[in-house]
């Protein structure tokens, strides 16, 4: 297979390791859709997904987006900020421990990590605004339009 492009060394990458496109995508919590756009060139990836590659399979992150260097990642000993063994770990765990280990391997994609997490806290602060609003429409015994029934009695 010829490695000139990313498609092809992404996809190099899920041969060697006998996956299906499913099974790889999965790992990666990726669509197999945009898999396969990323194989066929048709789509971009993320540095955070590189380095997500990387470290899930031992592979040069450099090497995965340019092509230039050695596939195979020199293995490095995080045992002073990983604990052992970590098969022993929940997934949320292990999710922590790759964020972590990707935090540690490029320190530019802490600014990803926390875009993200920026991310996720304005949708718990629109859930929260939404519950809230739901809880007071129920306490003023609100109508949306289109609503039938009268939840407030009879006030004569």
């Amino acid at each position: 297979m010829i490695e000139n492009n990313f498609g092809n060394r992404i996809k190099l990458v899920r041969e060697k390791n006998n996956l299906t496109r499913t099974n790889f995508a999965n790992l990666l919590g990726i669509s197999t859709s945009f898999l396969s756009e990323l194989e066929n060139n048709k789509a971009n990836s993320s540095r955070t997904l590189i380095l997500l590659i990387s470290e899930k399979f031992s592979i040069n992150d450099k090497w995965l987006e340019s092509g230039k260097g050695s596939m195979v990642r020199e293995e490095r000993t995080d045992n002073e900020i990983i604990p052992s063994p970590l098969e022993s770990l929940a997934d949320d765990d292990q999710k922590i421990i790759d964020i972590v280990r990707i935090l540690k391997s490029d320190p530019g994609a802490r600014e990803v990590i926390y875009e993200i997490l920026d991310e996720d806290k304005r949708a718990a602060r629109v859930a929260n605004t939404v519950k809230r609003f739901l809880n007071r429409r129920v306490e003023l015994s609100l109508k949306f339009p289109g609503e039938s029934g009268n939840d407030q009695g009879d006030k004569n």
